[in-house]
């Protein structure tokens, strides 16, 4: 499985619910970033600021069944160049093509935000039972809430961003 910006918040669940499941996990992330989605269960990193991601993904295991892209984007036009042929892709971010997925033959879904009480519970017991890590808070003043998107909008925060009312 590939996990693109596995340092936020929804990749740093997705390394966890993968690893959970068994699968090998692939993931992007700044070499800053690296010990932490590590620490998640990723098997391999890929600093996506460094090189060509395509082809280091690929040197790693060029034969990806299952991409959760939590970027888009670039992110997402790279993962259709590492899927197989008949596999998984899931955007939370963009639509994946229609077209491209014909091409190759992957089923492919743009999930946005589902409330469903069962699969959250289910995901609260996995943390009660210390098989998955919340993922890296940081907490910044309201005061700071432009910066904070902005630094949110540009991906490169470490896990979510959650501000404090203290005006």
């Amino acid at each position: 499985m590939f996990v693109t910006a596995g340092a936020g918040g929804v990749g740093s669940f997705g390394i966890q619910f993968a690893k959970h499941r068994g699968a090998n996990v692939i993931t992007t992330a700044s070499t800053k970033n690296h010990d932490y989605v590590r620490s998640l269960g990723a098997d391999h990193v890929v600093d996506y600021t460094k090189g060509d991601t395509v082809a280091a993904v690929c040197a790693w295991n060029n034969d990806i069944d299952v991409v959760f892209d939590c970027a888009g984007g670039k992110s997402l036009a790279e993962a259709w160049q590492v899927i197989k042929n008949g596999g998984r892709l899931v955007s939370i971010v963009d639509s994946p093509s229609e077209e491209r997925a014909k091409e190759k033959e992957v089923r492919s879904t743009f999930v946005f935000v589902s409330p469903n009480g069962e699969e959250l519970a289910h995901i609260g017991a996995l943390i009660d039972a210390g098989k998955v890590q919340i993922p890296h808070l940081q907490v910044k003043s309201v005061k700071d809430a432009a910066a904070a998107l902005d630094e949110n909008q540009n991906r490169h925060v470490r896990g979510k961003v959650a501000l404090k009312i203290d005006f």
